[in-house]
């Protein structure tokens, strides 16, 4: 829980844990990795993202974006998680309609007047397709 934002904190992490355990991506190599990327991604996320004061506009174009890359690239695999296809096929829907109960979310808050639901929405969709983006990538090095 940071920067006194608790209610905001939790609101995160279950957006962006239920959305990123179907649509997968990037994973640390250990687990204290894991702990220490996560928790430099929660203060970025919290610190820059969500304080940075841009208008509700700039949030929504990330919310847009960022499902239409998670909507294409879902489910990304991992090393250490090959998924075959029948796997691809129930992670893939999974996530897509996860991803569909956030934007309504997204969309009723911002009709409502709910600008911080709308940027916490966001973030978490902005760090989830970066997640993919990047395990996309890693995955074709190897």
């Amino acid at each position: 829980i940071f920067c006194d934002c608790v209610f905001e904190s939790c609101v995160f992490w279950i957006s962006f844990w239920t959305l990123r355990k179907h649509a997968g991506g990037f994973h640390a190599k250990t687990k204290f990795r894991c702990l220490m990327m996560s928790v430099v991604l929660l203060f970025v996320a919290f610190e820059f993202l969500l304080k940075a004061g841009w208008i509700i506009g700039v949030y929504t174009w990330i919310m847009v974006i960022g499902s239409g890359c998670i909507f294409c690239l879902a489910p990304v695999g991992t090393h250490n998680k090959q998924l075959d296809e029948e796997e691809v096929r129930v992670y893939r829907k999974r996530t897509r309609m996860i991803l569909s109960i956030q934007l309504i979310l997204y969309f009723l808050s911002l009709i409502l007047g709910g600008e911080q639901l709308c940027r916490i929405l966001a973030v978490n969709v902005l760090v989830v397709s970066f997640s993919l983006m990047l395990g996309v990538i890693l995955k074709r090095r190897n």
